[in-house]
């Protein structure tokens, strides 16, 4: 049944809608806040002088986007990652999509930790226990864009052989 639910166009299309709505209030946040999300940051000192760099304001919109925005995103990316590569490959294929769910895993994980680190003080932490909750962000960033670009590939690539039988250009496996 959850095959058959992200395998439909209309899931298809409503998850690629939400992506794009996303996206752009992910971009809109941080040019009208003028801040960078931590999302973007793969090293644990970049992510340690960001957050260094931060105003309250700014701290407290991050918690926000992250909270509802950097979860509706990662939700909506990897179902489509997931239907496109149900839907294209065949099924001794069909594994693959273990790569958008450990994607979404990743990135949800990663934003609950930045939500942690958004909210305590970080003057008042062990430098071992900043360590580990910047290097533990850190390798989560870097698997989720692992993931997220691989998913995409796949995806493209699941799409792309989807149009090509669509128009008889190949056969449909």
């Amino acid at each position: 049944m959850f095959k058959a639910v992200l395998t439909r166009n209309s899931t298809l299309w409503a998850c690629f809608i939400v992506t794009c709505l996303c996206s752009a209030c992910m971009i809109w946040v941080t040019v009208h806040w003028d801040m960078q999300f931590l999302d973007s940051k793969f090293l644990p000192d970049d992510n340690l002088f960001t957050l260094g760099c931060f105003t309250n304001g700014q701290k407290e919109v991050h918690i926000w986007s992250t909270a509802t925005l950097d979860v509706i995103l990662p939700l909506a990316y990897s179902a489509l990652f997931a239907g496109l590569i149900l839907k294209g490959f065949p099924p001794n294929w069909q594994w693959l999509v273990i790569i958008p769910l450990v994607t979404l895993m990743a990135d949800l994980f990663e934003g609950g930790l930045q939500i942690t680190l958004l909210q305590r003080s970080f003057g008042s932490w062990p430098e071992a226990r900043k360590s580990v909750f910047l290097l533990a962000k850190s390798a989560l960033t870097i698997i989720k864009f692992a993931g997220f670009f691989t998913s995409l590939g796949l995806a493209i690539f699941s799409l792309i052989k989807l149009m090509r039988a669509k128009t008889g250009l190949d056969a449909p496996e």
